[in-house]
Formats: C-alpha cells, structure tokens, sequence
C-alpha cells in the first residue's frame, strides 16, 4: 500500500471525474483542486467518516433490487507517515433488520487484522490475520521516474471525463467546524459513473432508466486557512433503477499523532474470514 499514493487515488477517485474550466487567477477551481490534493497528501495523517445513506441498484449482482444502505459508515485514522490505518465499519445487509459491522487495523507490521461481525462470518470475537508481506511497498511521495507529476496527471484526468468545474464561493466547513471553506462543484455526466461501476463491477450493473440521469454533483470543501480538503459530498438519483444516494467524506484533524497496534496476541487468529 504506497499510502501517499493510495490517498492521492482515493481523493482522485472522487475528485478527477472532470472538469472544462479555464486557468486563470487564484480563484481558478481548477488550480484550487490542484494546490489542496498537494496539501492533502503532503499531511503526516488525518481522521476520516464516510457515509452514505438512501438505496442503491446494483443490478444484476444483487437481484436488480434496490438495497436499503442507510446507515452505511466506515471511520477512522489514517497515518501517512508511518504508514498505519485503522478503522470500523458497519454496513447494512439488505431489507433485513441485520448488518455487518467491525473493524481494520493495519500497523504496518505486514499484516492486516480484520474482525467482522455477520451471520455468515466467524462469531469468535477474534481478529484474523491477513498477511500482505510484500504487497505493501515503500512509502514514495514522489512520481516513478517517467511519470507526470500529480498536477498534471489530474490536469489530465479531468480534461478527460467531460465534466465542469466551478468555484461556488464561500461556505462553513464541515471537518473543520469553525473555519471556512472554499466550495467547489462538479458536474460530473453519469456515462463517466456507468463507465466507472461497470469496471468496478463486470457481473453486472443496474437497469438503465427510461430517461438518462442527471449528471452527478460532487461539492469539495477546501479549508481557506490550511488548503487541506475538508470534505466532498454527492448525491446519486436515477429514479426509475430506484438508485437515490448521499454519499459524504469528512477529513479532520490534520497531521495529528495516530498510534496503531496490532491485537493482543490472545485476541488473533489465523482462521478463515468466513465459513468454519
């Protein structure tokens, strides 16, 4: 996991869906998002809450049906120098009055522990290990060598998907309760979502609507005083595949210390995830 990296991806993820706009003065939204995915992951750590809440289709895989996801949330600290995570979750399980719930942690001692919580999974309360060994590589903040640097690769990625980008002014921040942030949105067509989830997803994606959908909103808060992104936040609605979802990323509490440890060693296991 180059952890830089993975941030840098994770942001981009959201973010590099696309933009047309013009470069110009410091307002500029696209030097803005440029200058805050620097800041972001030049930070030593930050704590994140996702959630996301409403009904979501994912087509054939889960029986064409649109799933309750109210309640759907992962929150935790991220350490980007040392590299470490650690994290809970709970996501609801369908119609049903059940859902899997547990945690991550990884500390960066070439495993991940993973407790879960769900009918089908381990019920001892242990956490299993996961080795990675060499599948977590050096911390690098620097590009390989050949490879354009982040401004330009996001440069690139938004000119890319066809989407506008506007400056929306001031607004309260959100992670950093108090201060105020610089509001950024996107317009981002949903062929470029369709593209996405079918990738993500190849057993198969939703129906399609009648009508084509809207294109997608993604609002980034920018922190005015630090440059660090506060929080992104979209919502996702095709009526006729019964897809109606708010999605919401909070960052918070900057470069503050984050220790990570692994479980007792009375409380790891290494059996299998799921099943006996």
């Amino acid at each position: 996991m180059r952890t830089r990296s993975l941030v840098a991806t994770s942001l981009s993820c959201a973010l590099l869906l696309g933009t047309s706009a013009a470069a110009g003065a410091q307002d500029d939204p696209q030097a803005l998002l440029v200058s805050a995915m620097q800041a972001t992951t030049s930070a030593t750590s930050f704590h994140f809450l996702a959630t996301a809440d409403g009904t979501l289709n994912l087509g054939e895989s889960m029986g064409g049906q649109a799933l309750p996801i109210t309640g759907t949330n992962a929150e935790g600290d991220l350490s980007v120098t040392p590299q470490a995570v650690q994290l809970t979750f709970t996501v609801p399980l369908g119609s049903a009055a059940i859902s899997l719930s547990g945690g991550l942690i990884y500390p960066n001692d070439g495993n991940a522990y993973i407790k879960l919580a769900m009918p089908m999974a381990s019920s001892d309360d242990l956490w299993h290990v996961l080795p990675l060994g060499s599948m977590i590589p050096d911390v690098s903040a620097s590009p390989a060598p050949g490879q354009p640097d982040m401004a330009t690769q996001l440069q690139q990625a938004l000119t890319e998907s066809g989407a506008t980008l506007t400056n929306a002014g001031s607004a309260p921040c959100v992670g950093a309760s108090g201060s105020t942030c610089t509001k950024l949105h996107l317009e981002v067509p949903s062929s470029t979502l369709d593209s996405t989830v079918g990738a993500v997803l190849p057993m198969g994606s939703a129906e399609p609507s009648a009508a084509p959908m809207a294109p997608i909103p993604v609002d980034i808060l920018i922190d005015d005083s630090t440059k660090y992104i506060d929080s992104l936040s979209t919502h996702v609605a095709d009526a006729g595949a019964g897809t109606d979802v708010t999605v919401t990323i909070i960052l918070s509490n900057y470069n503050a210390p984050v220790t990570v440890t692994a479980p007792p060693a009375d409380q790891q296991t290494d059996a299998p995830l799921f099943g006996s």
